[in-house]
């Protein structure tokens, strides 16, 4: 999984200039898939974990089901 996340990875971390930064951070991504209308994370859940979008939106909904925003790749 190293080197399809690597790219991704490095736009985020292009400042730190280690390539032992990128490997090691990509090492621990693990890739997941969610189809529309999947909930991922819902209001006032605890979580450790953090999500980048390679590809699709999410749609960041409020209690009333309202959209407050899209987040997109890049």
């Amino acid at each position: 999984m190293y080197y399809s996340h690597r790219d991704y990875i490095m736009k985020l971390f292009s400042e730190f200039n280690s390539e032992n930064l990128i490997r090691d951070i990509s090492l621990k991504l693990e890739t997941q898939t969610f189809m529309p209308d999947d909930i991922i994370y819902s209001r006032r859940e605890q979580s450790n974990q953090t999500y980048f979008v390679f590809e699709g939106n999410i749609k960041i909904l409020n209690k009333n089901g309202n959209l407050l925003t899209t987040v997109t790749t890049g």
